[in-house]
């Protein structure tokens, strides 16, 4: 998970198991300022924590939500995150299907294919002329490449070490090959599983 703050947009980009504990890390009111809650896919490991955070909204004692929250992602994810967001009592919450570029408080959020599940996508967020893109969990595609050229920063996966084969998922090699392709100005690396947690990444 990723908690992004641009202009006055407050947004987590996915929302995995113990997304809200490291989120009080950074403020321990940050979850009731969020707008938006990103999911790229279905997997639990990008979506587990959004019932705690229905949760946390409906009953934090002495808090009381008054706007509206928006959970964004593919259009097929839809009847998950609606189910989901039934448990909202006390507050609207609501899904949005992402198709394309939506701008939400002045802030544009474009998104294209993932390869990685049929509902997979990859998030580009602008602010003015500046932008990041997400990738959450994505096979190497040249498509990706052309989505992301020129950002100012490129959040990627690295989900396994230096040029280990993977399906749905990047290496290293890869990881840093996209990175230099796309010419991004700086690269931040996620979704690091164990085996390319015991290597030095940034060598690879």
């Amino acid at each position: 998970s990723m908690y992004l703050q641009a202009g006055k947009l407050r947004a987590l980009l996915d929302i995995g198991a113990g997304s809200l504990r490291q989120l009080a890390h950074v403020d321990a009111k940050a979850y009731q300022k969020l707008d938006v809650v990103y999911i790229s896919h279905h997997h639990t490991d990008h979506t587990a924590d959004l019932r705690p955070l229905i949760q946390a909204l409906n009953w934090t004692p002495g808090f009381v939500r008054t706007k509206e929250l928006l959970v964004a992602g593919h259009p097929q994810l839809g009847p998950m995150l609606r189910d989901i967001l039934k448990e909202a009592v006390h507050f609207k919450a609501r899904f949005v299907p992402l198709r394309g570029t939506k701008r939400i408080k002045g802030i544009g959020l474009q998104v294209s294919p993932g390869k990685h599940t049929e509902t997979s996508l990859v998030l580009k967020v602008r602010e003015g002329a500046k932008s990041l893109v997400y990738t959450a969990d994505t096979e190497f595609n040249t498509k990706l490449q052309r989505f992301a050229s020129g950002c100012n920063l490129f959040i990627t996966e690295n989900s396994f070490p230096g040029t280990q084969p993977s399906v749905g998922h990047l290496n290293a090699h890869d990881s840093g090959t996209l990175a230099r392709l796309v010419g991004a100005q700086r690269l931040l690396l996620t979704h690091i599983y164990p085996p390319a947690d015991k290597v030095n990444l940034r060598k690879q």
